[in-house]
């Protein structure tokens, strides 16, 4: 068997580098710094964009269920006086007719959960 010489072995480098590499370095990490600063920029703009577009839409619905609720709390605030109760179910018997008011009795008496016992 043959003895292993080190010295026998060449000493050159196993990797190879692309011719200018090392001087196109700088410029091309500077693309790249830009480029990331453009992208990190444009994310900043859209986010902004986006939270005032919510904003907006939220401040503007929210407006509009605060006027309906207005209505329906005004509404009930002429339902609550007695007086004005009974005015609009009198009219609103009234506005029935013969069969209409037989039809509603019916259903009335026929309800169980409005049946009243003496016990």
């Amino acid at each position: 068997m043959k003895e292993f010489d080190w010295n026998d072995i060449e000493k050159q480098m196993p990797y190879k580098v692309p011719e200018g590499f090392f001087e196109s370095f700088p410029e091309r990490m500077s693309h790249k710094a830009k480029a990331s600063a453009m992208r990190r920029r444009m994310w900043r703009i859209v986010s902004t964009v986006g939270v005032a577009a919510v904003m907006i839409f939220g401040v503007f619905f929210w407006n509009t269920a605060s006027e309906k609720d207005d209505a329906v709390g005004n509404e009930y605030v002429e339902f609550a006086s007695a007086s004005l109760l009974s005015e609009k179910m009198d009219e609103y018997v009234s506005s029935l007719s013969d069969e209409e008011l037989a039809e509603q009795l019916n259903y009335y008496e026929s309800d169980v959960t409005l049946l009243v016992t003496n016990e």
